[in-house]
């Protein structure tokens, strides 16, 4: 005669156990949690048909295989979504160092043409500066001379 199995649904909790990280059902997560309840009930229905004890342990299996997959496809998308965001970051950084550098450039390049401008008119106002020094000796002379005409030489 068969041994009595205490608890029937220990083969559950030893699948959803590999994937959660721990036997402690407290720990789990949601989705753990859930999928355990889905096993414990396939199990009993399995049980209440009476199939075979293997036949049981095959789907049991079948589900843990069908979890562990989607946890790797689901790690494997976010790795490279991480990848993608990562790549996309340095590109951000590289475009943003490269207008940084173009936005100093054009910086420079407005006060050397600002410089030059200021240079280029006070050159031009040089000449015009010095005549009009010139007429205002002029007429501070004429005005002295008025004030204080010469005296004749006798």
């Amino acid at each position: 005669m068969a041994k009595k199995v205490k608890n029937k649904y220990a083969i559950c909790t030893a699948s959803i156990a590999k994937t959660a990280g721990t036997r402690k059902r407290s720990d789990w997560s949601s989705a753990a949690n859930e999928r355990y309840e889905r096993c414990k009930k396939d199990l009993k229905e399995m049980s209440d048909t009476k199939k075979d004890p293997q036949h049981c342990l095959i789907i049991a299996v079948k589900g843990m295989a069908k979890a562990l997959l989607k946890r790797h496809r689901t790690k494997k998308a976010e790795s490279k979504k991480k990848k993608a965001k990562a790549d996309k970051d340095e590109g951000n950084e590289a475009v943003d160092q490269f207008e940084s550098v173009q936005y100093k450039n054009s910086y420079v390049r407005k006060l050397m043409e600002t410089d030059a401008e200021d240079e280029k008119a006070a050159l031009e106002a040089a000449p015009k500066e010095d005549e009009a020094k010139k007429a205002r000796a002029k007429a501070r002379a004429a005005a002295y001379l008025k004030k204080f005409p010469p005296k004749a030489a006798t």
